[in-house]
């Protein structure tokens, strides 16, 4: 792998850009599952949804991660001034909670929606 594959995974990711994509999906989903649709477009949705919840999945453990640390740092350490990452990590950690339960619910209902048609 190159150095550019690298550095990419290196970057943090942008939680707003994830619930923006999550947000639109779960419209698209929910379009879906309230009218007749064609089962290719629902199996699309379906396709991109698995994979934006794979990609929350992801950051929930790259999150997990970083809080695990900035404790054990904590502890050890006593460094106040990790405090304000923590939170902030604990915040991210609970948005992503909660639209990877948004998704989750949107993917359901479309998965049964397919399997009706």
């Amino acid at each position: 792998m190159g150095r550019t594959a690298h550095a990419a995974a290196r970057r943090r990711s942008d939680n707003r850009s994830v619930t923006a994509d999550t947000d639109a999906l779960i419209g698209t989903v929910e379009e879906l599952a309230a009218e007749p649709g064609d089962r290719a477009a629902i199996e699309e949705a379906l396709t991109v949804g698995y994979a934006q919840a794979l990609s929350l999945e992801a950051e929930r453990l790259r999150l997990d991660r970083r809080i695990t640390a900035l404790a054990a740092g904590l502890v050890s350490e006593g460094g106040s001034s990790r405090v304000a990452e923590l939170a902030e990590l604990a915040r991210r950690r609970a948005r992503a909670d909660g639209e990877l339960a948004r998704l989750r619910e949107a993917l359901l209902v479309l998965r049964t929606r397919l399997r009706s048609a």
